[in-house]
């Protein structure tokens, strides 16, 4: 009997320190292993509720003094190592707000588990401003890296402006609305893709309150290859008798269609470029002769002819009267002659400088002049090389 006993009180013991065990180790794994402790998460953004009904009203969002904040939530570990800052729900409502600044609490819903106990502001100065609208063109942009062989066309865009409202200060420096390509999502099949339409200003900034109707730009979008090939301009310079014309073209040009087309490729001839009537520098957009399938790549667009124009030098001769020769006089007529004329011819210095006084041969036609004493001006019937000249003044000549 004592020995029941005695059993039954070890058995009662080791049912006690068995409790007294659990217990510890609940202690333990709450405390320790997932304690109930305080997390700081930064930076979280301020939500705007409430826009729609402001703009009933005419009004629009200026600027918030506070568009990000902190807070401090308290809960269990493995829950806040659950918690991402998009999943903290923070915002204002400005449906009841008015012209100028308008301080509004800030409303906080903290995730499911935690209590929060902390957070950097308790309000927001939110600045109202008049409701405007306004049409920009649109601009497309690329997000993310192609490899240097490949580039994207944009084959078709679904409009070209877009209407944008809101706080008349910001829709006033408002330049344009900017629709940005994700590379990721477009392969060598063209796919029509959605792509998010952001309003900036002509630093390049984006104006967030200003919104976009529709908020988003359909764009038939591919991906094509590219390469680098010779070109060669095909030009028609003959030589001008006002300037000298010089022109200058890129060495290489990209092109670009599928890898298998471009492949046999080396080079790309431009249509004929007559710059004859060019009199002026200028530059002149080139168009090309390409096979099938081929385009000029983006990279390439626009690329010019540069053309050079320099006015011709000049060389002045004197040619007295006796170096003019005299044609067509009538039977039984005499001549004597006086005076010179200037010679004026037009080249570069190398055409110049070839040409001698013995190059310069002047002329008169005398058929139709009886006796008497003239004043004419002689013809030029030969200037050497010159690509123009001129006779400046008269000779006199006596016929009897």
């Amino acid at each position: 009997m004592k020995m029941n006993n005695k059993i039954k009180s070890i058995n009662k013991l080791s049912l006690v320190i068995s409790i007294l065990i659990s217990i510890i180790a609940w202690f333990y794994v709450v405390y320790n292993i997932n304690p109930t402790m305080s997390r700081t998460y930064r930076d979280i953004p301020v939500t705007i509720l409430g826009e729609d009904v402001l703009m009933e009203n005419n009004l629009a969002v200026a600027s918030l003094d506070n568009e990000y904040i902190d807070i401090k939530l308290r809960a269990k570990r493995n829950i806040l190592d659950k918690i991402e800052n998009n999943s903290i729900a923070v915002s204002v409502d400005v449906s009841e707000a008015g012209k100028g600044d308008n301080k509004i609490a800030i409303s906080i819903i903290p995730p499911s588990g935690t209590v929060l106990s902390k957070q950097s502001a308790k309000s927001v100065t939110v600045k109202v401003d008049s409701l405007k609208k306004r049409n920009l063109k649109i601009k497309t942009s690329m997000s993310g890296k192609l490899p240097s062989d490949e580039e994207l066309d944009l084959t078709d865009i679904e409009e070209k402006t877009v209407e944008v409202k809101g706080a008349k200060s910001l829709v006033d420096t408002a330049s344009y609305a900017e629709a940005t390509v994700d590379v990721s999502k477009v392969d060598k099949s063209e796919k029509t893709i959605s792509a998010k339409l952001v309003v900036k200003n002509a630093s390049n900034k984006a104006l967030k309150y200003v919104r976009c109707s529709p908020s988003k730009l359909k764009i038939k979008v591919v991906k094509s290859n590219n390469k680098k090939v010779k070109l060669n301009a095909i030009v028609n310079n003959p030589d001008s008798d006002l300037v000298e014309r010089t022109y200058s073209a890129p060495d290489d040009i990209y092109i670009k269609g599928d890898k298998k087309s471009l492949q046999n490729i080396a080079s790309i001839d431009t249509k004929t470029i007559d710059i004859s009537n060019i009199n002026k520098t200028t530059d002149i957009e080139m168009e090309y002769n390409l096979p099938n399938g081929i385009a000029i790549s983006n990279k390439s667009k626009k690329m010019m002819l540069h053309v050079e124009c320099t006015p011709l030098k000049t060389k002045t001769f004197n040619i007295d009267s006796e170096s003019v020769r005299l044609k067509n006089i009538r039977d039984g007529l005499s001549t004597s002659t006086s005076g010179s004329v200037e010679v004026t011819i037009y080249g570069n210095n190398e055409e110049l400088n070839r040409i001698q006084d013995s190059d310069i041969i002047l002329s008169i036609d005398l058929s139709s002049f009886n006796a008497g004493t003239y004043s004419l001006t002689p013809e030029i019937t030969s200037a050497g090389s010159a690509r123009r000249s001129v006779v400046t003044g008269e000779i006199s000549i006596k016929l009897y």
